[in-house]
């Protein structure tokens, strides 16, 4: 939400006090634009291939970055729709895209045949 934003920007800010050269925030979904902002790389989909599929929309903020600095984390990919999974993101603007085909309680256990020769 909007509100935490100014605690969020002094996290960040002190995060790169401290060294950090990259920082990823993961609201898992497209947060209030100033978030965008703050990060090098935000995560603005986290879910299930299906919804991802069903449910996905993009603000038009989100037009305003480079592809390069959005995100969308995607599970539960039929191992054969992984590509197109990959060129969709592309297509709703997230230069990086991890679609697995693990599902929950921990879709990240193990990497995807697909992208593993990568």
């Amino acid at each position: 939400a909007p509100e935490a934003l100014p605690e969020c920007r002094r996290l960040v800010r002190a995060l790169r006090r401290l060294g950090a050269s990259t920082v990823v925030l993961n609201p898992g979904v497209h947060p209030a634009p100033g978030y965008a902002r703050l990060a090098d790389l935000t995560v603005t989909f986290e879910g299930p291939w299906f919804r991802y599929v069903a449910d996905f929309t993009r603000p038009s903020w989100t037009e305003r970055f480079s592809a390069d600095r959005l995100c969308h984390l995607v599970y539960g990919v039929p191992e054969p729709l992984v590509p197109l999974a990959q060129r969709t993101a592309a297509e709703r603007g997230a230069g990086v895209c991890g679609p697995v085909t693990g599902d929950l309680p921990n879709p990240w256990a193990e990497l995807t045949p697909a992208l593993a020769d990568h």
